[in-house]
């Protein structure tokens, strides 16, 4: 179908100021409701254009016609929207003979054309030059129309311009570089002064909003959590900066493990003051210790958590040496056993007696960071041939980690217990007794938190004996490769340290 124009003219001291607002979505349904065609308003020429099929523009007239009724109220409505009756009537035929009679218009075409005085073409030149939206261009043809006398008015008129022109160039110039929020404030205020463009305000409306809602979100950086959620919901709206939302949400990440591990704090505090610490509350304690520690939390709080974590693990160590002792005591044979069997096997000796089963476990784990640490250095300097023989200790060292682990952890008793527990849980599944089921998993989780625990004291209790302890009296009991790497490079057990802290 062939696309017709049409051009509506409406003076541009009749466009009420921030009209486009409300204009333009009617505008857009209008157009949208008589087959899609385009209907756009164009402030600066002072027009109302339209494209599209003849017949969707015709039929979209009166529509239009009530738009300008209602939000251009002091202009007349213009001749492309009258109805047949309001146009002016055309004039008689001439009779046969006659010679017809000329219009105004033919008149004026044939009346000898008067040249234009200095200062209708100065206040021509205003015009053009307020055309252009350069505001070089409007000083300098304001000059000229000072220089020709023009009328007061049309001076008058030519300054309101200069002074549009001039601040949408400097409000354009603020957009343009990494302007502060004043500069910016500055500019916007003397734009609105101006009525500069309103398409031009609200692009520096929004920039505005983007610098406050940064501005604020760095503020709420070093405020509460609460306070950084929202200011960083307000941020992530306007279309802030990714770099000050990442460092944002690494922030608040921050202030929510600070959060979490300060009332898990007070609960071990509340729990120690009535003697009723128990398996659990130290996993999630320390689990809130070690998800601080992910988070960069630092300062006194860390601090104080690690210290309270430290004794929390010193004393189950005691409790479970104490357990031990006394099961040692009872079954006498079996200790007798385990210490025959430790001394025919005395050549991979740690000097470390069963009935210290923890410290044997915490050097064993060691031994496996510092495995990890050597071959990752390897890599690194890329010396791939002990990056392999390093490679190929790691089952041994798997293996006796292991074992002190099984060793330690639980007894027969308690393995039993839970894989006795898992099986009647899964004939519960079967039987489809859920309740019952619910209770059994409970059951599994005391379990295997009870454990957990456990590896949580062994890898404290190697932290503990690698700080307590000079590097020399750590080599010991270590495989020849491991040891010949520590003793070379002594500054591998603060590799060692930090692999502990994030395991």
């Amino acid at each position: 179908m062939a696309q017709e124009e049409l051009q509506v003219a409406i003076d541009k001291a009749h466009w009420p100021k921030n009209v486009l607002r409300v204009l333009m979505p009617a505008l857009r349904k209008l157009g949208d409701s008589h087959g899609h065609i385009i209907v756009a308003p164009q402030p600066a020429r002072g027009i109302i254009h339209l494209q599209g099929a003849a017949k969707h523009i015709e039929a979209a007239k009166p529509g239009l016609r009530a738009l300008i009724e209602e939000h251009f109220p002091e202009a007349d409505i213009p001749k492309e929207l009258l109805k047949p009756s309001e146009l002016p009537e055309a004039p008689e035929a001439p009779e046969m003979g006659s010679e017809p009679e000329k219009s105004a218009e033919q008149m004026e075409k044939e009346a000898p054309k008067e040249v234009d005085s200095p200062q209708v073409l100065a206040t021509k030149a205003l015009k053009r030059a307020y055309a252009t939206h350069s505001a070089s261009a409007m000083r300098i043809a304001l000059g000229a129309a000072y220089s020709a006398g023009v009328g007061q008015a049309a001076l008058e008129e030519g300054e309101r311009w200069l002074k549009e022109l001039t601040a949408a160039a400097a409000l354009g110039v603020v957009l343009q570089k990494d302007a502060s929020i004043q500069e910016l404030q500055a500019a916007l205020m003397a734009a609105r002064e101006a009525c500069v463009d309103e398409a031009r305000l609200e692009e520096a409306e929004l920039q505005l909003g983007r610098l406050e809602t940064q501005e604020a979100l760095v503020k709420a950086m070093g405020g509460s959590e609460a306070e950084l959620r929202e200011a960083l919901a307000a941020a992530r709206a306007c279309g802030s900066d990714v770099d000050i939302l990442a460092e944002a949400e690494a922030r608040l990440c921050t202030l929510a493990a600070e959060t979490e591990l300060l009332s898990a704090m007070e609960l071990v505090q509340s729990l120690e003051m009535s003697g009723a610490v128990d398996e659990e509350t130290e996993v999630v304690f320390a689990a809130a210790v070690r998800e601080a520690e992910t988070a960069a939390v630092s300062g006194p709080l860390l601090a104080d958590a690690n210290v309270r974590l430290a004794r929390l693990a010193a004393q189950r160590e005691a409790q479970l040496s104490q357990k031990r002792a006394a099961t040692a005591e009872v079954d006498s044979n079996s200790k007798r056993q385990k210490t025959q069997e430790t001394e025919e096997n005395g050549e991979g000796d740690t000097g470390v007696t069963d009935g210290n089963a923890l410290q044997e476990w915490a050097r064993s784990l060691l031994e496996s960071a510092l495995l990890i640490c050597c071959k990752r250095n390897a890599v690194e300097a890329e010396d791939f041939d002990l990056a392999l023989a390093l490679k190929q200790q790691e089952a041994a060292v798997g293996d006796r980690v292991q074992k002190v682990k099984e060793k330690c952890q639980a007894t027969p008793d308690d393995f039993a217990q839970l894989e006795e527990v898992r099986r009647q849980k899964l004939e519960a599944v079967e039987k489809e007794d859920y309740d019952r089921a619910m209770e059994l998993k409970e059951l599994e989780k005391q379990l295997q938190n009870r454990r957990q625990l456990e590896e949580v004291h062994a890898i404290a209790a190697a932290a503990r004996l690698l700080s307590d302890s000079r590097p020399e009296d750590l080599l010991p009991g270590l495989l020849p490769t491991l040891a010949d790497q520590a003793k070379a490079a002594p500054e591998l057990w603060h590799q060692v340290a930090e692999e502990l802290r994030r395991t």
